[in-house]
């Protein structure tokens, strides 16, 4: 039997998704540190040895505004910058805390944040440097949440009263299209403050997350429907979370299915609730 042959282009399998590099950052100009812009809670400067107090220097992430839809972050590294680090051991130990933030739309509390990854990197003393913090093992997240980064030192006050001892994140005054926070406790911050709220609207910090878009593995809710947030326990954050992604017009708050979202979807949430988790 003879086989007709034609010209045709070669026929592969379909490849799977690539990861796509992305830098997220809300600085105009990242990289660039300016002498003076920053300060942090510290003891007086006109007084020596001078030393900082506990200080976390935040930023607040809402990645849908830097996501393709449908696909999460996967971070694999944090870069900040450093305006002056000294310590006695001429080396210092930062810790940087990844977090979701279950309820975005209200002033971060800090104890509501979602811990995802906490690890720390060795910052010599410097000044104008910019920092990458490699994570050892990548964090994925959902592409829908507000990631929250904190740069956290702890209180050198009373690790090293005696000796010049202190962290300030490095910053510039250049713009930015998000506020800059601080959580510093020992000058009655306990919880992140934006700082123009204090009086430093120029302190923008320097501050970007490298990694990759993946394809959304984290934003499913999973077998209970009614864990919004995908925390393991139903909460009024679940609630908060339900009503944002309403407010969005995603497909998860069409809890009928009806294909349009009305109060239906709420009462139908509000029996997915009810009715609890497996």
């Amino acid at each position: 039997m003879n086989k007709r042959a034609s010209i045709v282009g070669l026929l592969l399998p379909a490849a799977a998704a690539l990861a796509q590099p992305i830098t997220i950052t809300q600085s105009t100009i990242p990289d660039l540190v300016n002498v003076g812009s920053s300060v942090a809670c510290a003891t007086d400067p006109a007084v020596t040895p001078q030393q900082t107090d506990e200080n976390g220097f935040i930023r607040s992430f809402d990645l849908t505004q830097f996501l393709t839809a449908g696909n999460d972050l996967q971070i694999t590294s944090i870069d900040f910058g450093v305006e002056a680090a000294v310590h006695p051991d001429t080396f210092q130990t930062v810790t940087v805390n990844l977090f979701v933030d279950p309820a975005p739309a209200s002033p971060i509390v800090y104890t509501g944040l979602q811990l995802v990854s906490s690890y720390t990197v060795l910052v010599f003393d410097s000044q104008e440097v910019i920092v990458n913090a490699p994570l050892t093992t990548p964090v994925q997240v959902c592409g829908k949440s507000t990631l929250v980064v904190e740069v956290t030192t702890p209180d050198y006050t009373t690790l090293f009263p005696t000796e010049n001892a202190l962290f300030f994140i490095g910053s510039n005054p250049f713009g930015q299209t998000a506020p800059s926070f601080i959580r510093a406790p020992g000058c009655g911050a306990a919880n992140p403050t934006d700082l123009a709220s204090l009086s430093f609207p120029n302190m923008h910090i320097c501050m970007s997350v490298n990694g990759n878009q993946v394809a959304s593995t984290m934003c499913t809710a999973g077998p209970c429907y009614a864990d919004c947030d995908t925390s393991g326990t139903l909460n009024i954050f679940d609630y908060i979370c339900y009503g944002n992604e309403y407010a969005s017009g995603t497909s998860y708050a069409d809890c009928d299915g009806s294909g349009s979202l009305n109060i239906f979807d709420y009462i139908c949430y509000g029996n997915e609730y009810a009715a609890g988790c497996p």
